[in-house]
């Protein structure tokens, strides 16, 4: 479904475990900078929390369409609030899910609702791969 260039955009898996294990560390507080650089890890980030309906939701659609994203679950993460706070502070959206896609915040589950609805996403997707 995806572009073969779509992979050559996911940053080396090392990276990627770094900057979470930095999240998980007690004295580390995510910074607008940080949680920048994972959005930029995966062409689709996907932040959550494991109870939450509507995220299952988009994690079940995501399964139903072969997405594969990288998947934060804000709950699981010691630091989980404190990036939960940065992403407010970022987009103005307060809820979780809360998707971005090739780095451009897309908004929670209506918002990725609606580009299935118009048969946008896998096209926003690819759009910069």
């Amino acid at each position: 479904m995806f572009s073969p260039r779509l992979s050559q955009r996911v940053l080396p898996l090392q990276r990627v475990t770094r900057l979470r294990e930095a999240f998980r560390a007690v004295h580390v507080e995510p910074s607008e900078n940080a949680v920048q650089e994972l959005i930029q890890t995966s062409p689709v980030v996907f932040f959550s929390k494991s109870y939450c309906p509507m995220c299952t939701r988009v994690k079940e659609l995501f399964d139903d369409m072969d997405i594969k994203p990288l998947t934060i679950e804000l709950d699981d993460l010691e630091t989980g609030d404190d990036i939960h706070s940065v992403l407010v502070e970022m987009t103005s959206l307060r809820t979780v899910p809360n998707v971005f896609i090739n780095g451009k915040h897309i908004g929670g589950c209506d918002s990725v609702m609606k580009l299935v609805k118009s048969n946008k996403l896998l096209d926003t997707i690819n759009q910069h791969a």
